[in-house]
């Protein structure tokens, strides 16, 4: 019959947290990293996008959808915000202040998580959409356009004269 033998390794603790600690930091950097590039891909959507009006003729229509999809529902907000903000209902500024504070987070709670989820719930449902359908319709005017690009681009190198 075979003996077993157990093994026990003796972890040094000190090299275990130090390890711990190094992968804790460079998770960290690279959190920080994908967050700024993220922030720099969005900041450059978002001047892209807000001059929709004044891209060229395929790039303007894909523009113009996410211009309406994604900005004027979130300004919105901001409109809402400065609306409830304006109105003096009574003659106590604080009191306004607090009466548009709680009027935006109801505006907030009925759009973000009734008036949204049911319009798309009802769209689904009427297409009969996935939620994975729905995404991808949504990707596609930006994929047609960088496809565009593309072949345009790939075309203009292919026939140049020069």
């Amino acid at each position: 019959m075979e003996e077993k033998k157990i093994v026990v390794a003796v972890q040094n603790p000190y090299l275990d947290a130090r390890a711990r600690q190094t992968r804790m930091q460079v998770n960290n950097v690279t959190v920080v990293i994908g967050l700024a590039i993220i922030g720099a891909v969005g900041y450059w959507l978002y001047g892209l996008i807000m001059s929709w009006p004044t891209v060229s003729a395929p790039y303007k229509y894909a523009l113009a959808f996410y211009f309406y999809a994604i900005f004027v529902p979130v300004h919105s907000f901001v409109d809402v915000w400065d609306w409830m903000m304006d109105i003096h209902i009574t003659p106590f500024p604080n009191l306004n202040g607090l009466i548009g504070l709680i009027g935006m987070a109801l505006y907030s709670f009925l759009t973000l998580f009734v008036i949204i989820p049911l319009s798309l719930g009802y769209i689904l449902k009427k297409l009969k959409l996935t939620w994975g359908n729905l995404f991808a319709l949504f990707l596609a005017p930006g994929f047609l356009a960088i496809v565009w690009y593309i072949v345009a681009s790939v075309l203009g190198w292919l026939f140049a004269t020069s």
